[in-house]
C-alpha cells in the first residue's frame, strides 16, 4: 500500500519521502481519533453489522475521488474518507464475525479473517504495481472500490439472513474473503484493539 501511494503522489505532487511521510502522519491521528472515540458510539447506534457496512461505504467513496484526485482539493476528502472508513472497518470486522458464528467456529472464523487478511496484503503490492505500471494510475484505486462495494453488498445481504439465524461457516468464510481484500485500498492500514460489540446475537 505504501509504495503505490507513493508512486501517486510523487506522479501527481511531486511529494518527496518527507511529504508523503506527514501524510501519513496525518493519516495515523485521524485513525486513532476514529478509532479511540468514535468507532463506539457509532456502533451502538447501528450495530457491528452496520458500522461495517458504513465504513466500506466511505472506503469505497474515498477510492473512487482518490483515483480522480489530481488537486489537494481533492486528495484530502479522499484521504479523509480513507481514514475515517477504514477506522470504522478494522474493529467492526472482528465484531461482526464473533457475532455471526456459533460459539465452537468463532476460533475457526477469526482464524480465517486473519489469513485472508493476511494472504491480501502479500498479494496486494504485486497487483497494485501491475495495475499502476501496466493499466492506469488510477486503476489500482478502481479495482480496490470494486471490490468493497461487492464486499459492502455480501455483508449487507447476508445481514438480512444473519437476523433470523447464524451464518453457516461456508457463509460466513464468503463474507470474509471479499472484505479482506479491502487491503487492495492501498491506503495505511492500522489495527486498534477490538470494542466489545454493542449487542449480542439472540440466536445461537
Amino acid at each position: 500500500a505504501l509504495p503505490i501511494f507513493a508512486l501517486l503522489t510523487q506522479e501527481r505532487f511531486d511529494l518527496t519521502e518527507g511529504g508523503v511521510a506527514a501524510v501519513f502522519v496525518g493519516i495515523g491521528v485521524l485513525l486513532v481519533f476514529v478509532q479511540g472515540g468514535m468507532v463506539r458510539p457509532v456502533s451502538q447506534h447501528l450495530g457491528a453489522a452496520r458500522t461495517l457496512e458504513v465504513g466500506l461505504v466511505l472506503n469505497v467513496m474515498g477510492l473512487l475521488v482518490l483515483a480522480a484526485a489530481e488537486s489537494w482539493a481533492l486528495m484530502i476528502p479522499a484521504l479523509v474518507l480513507l481514514s475515517v472508513g477504514q477506522g470504522l472497518v478494522s474493529p467492526s470486522l472482528t465484531v461482526t464475525v464473533t457475532d455471526r458464528v456459533p460459539d465452537h467456529q468463532r476460533g475457526e472464523a477469526l482464524g480465517f479473517q486473519q489469513g485472508t487478511s493476511a494472504l491480501a496484503r502479500v498479494a496486494e503490492p504485486a497487483l497494485a504495481g501491475v495495475l499502476f505500471q501496466h493499466a492506469a494510475i488510477p486503476a489500482p484505486y478502481l479495482v480496490s472500490g470494486g471490490l468493497m462495494a461487492a464486499a459492502a453488498v455480501a455483508i449487507a445481504s447476508r445481514a438480512k439472513r444473519a437476523a433470523i439465524s447464524p451464518l453457516p461457516a461456508s457463509s460466513a468464510r464468503t463474507t470474509l474473503t471479499a472484505t479482506s481484500l479491502r487491503s487492495l485500498s492501498c491506503s495505511a492500514t492500522n489495527t486498534a484493539p477490538i470494542p466489545p460489540s454493542p449487542r449480542r446475537s439472540v440466536m445461537r
